[in-house]
């Protein structure tokens, strides 16, 4: 009795093809998931829920990367804007203020506000009227502590780790890398 196999060389073929293709889908993967990483980055955290907008430019920087390293494939959410580091691991110390000219208030004055929920009203001082004067406020330093308000690190959505700091390897700034591999 004899048996012939039918289509071997496609067989064959189908199975070497495999880990590039299984590897070529994890990249997929990985980069639907830095871009939605970035979208609730950008619609979430920096509209308003952790951070105000201003300008508009930290929101605009937002950027998102898939590397593929080996057997490794990143992905990147990140920004090349400076004060980002600060947003995102906060910042204890001494900042310089520029010499610069401040308009005179009048002086406040303090009024009882009500405040929900309690029996007694608080007192608030409100700001005075600015008196049309200027004052000249000398160069000086003053310490600053912000406290860090987590803007990039968030969990990737179904991969169950949390989002790895990126200190000092250059790269785009504040960019955060998600792991798969």
């Amino acid at each position: 009795m004899s048996a012939k196999v039918v289509g071997v060389e496609r067989v064959t073929k189908f199975f070497e093809e495999l880990p590039q293709k299984a590897k070529e889908e994890a990249a997929k993967g990985m980069g639907r998931m830095v871009l939605k990483l970035q979208a609730r980055v950008m619609r979430d955290k920096l509209s308003g829920q952790v951070l105000n907008v201003r300008t508009g430019t930290l929101r605009r920087s937002i950027d998102q990367a898939v590397y593929q390293e080996g057997a490794q494939i990143r992905g990147v959410v990140g920004t090349n804007v400076e004060y980002a580091r600060v947003h995102e691991y906060g910042f204890s110390g001494a900042v310089t203020v520029k010499e610069h000219l401040r308009m005179i208030r009048e002086q406040g004055r303090f009024s009882l506000k009500a405040v929900k929920g309690r029996d007694m009203g608080m007192w608030v001082k409100k700001r005075g009227k600015e008196t049309g004067s200027e004052v000249l406020v000398k160069a000086h330093s003053r310490m600053v502590k912000l406290p860090p308000p987590l803007v990039f690190a968030q969990r990737a959505e179904g991969a169950g780790t949390r989002v790895p700091r990126r200190d000092g390897q250059g790269g785009r700034g504040t960019g955060q890398g998600l792991n798969n591999g």
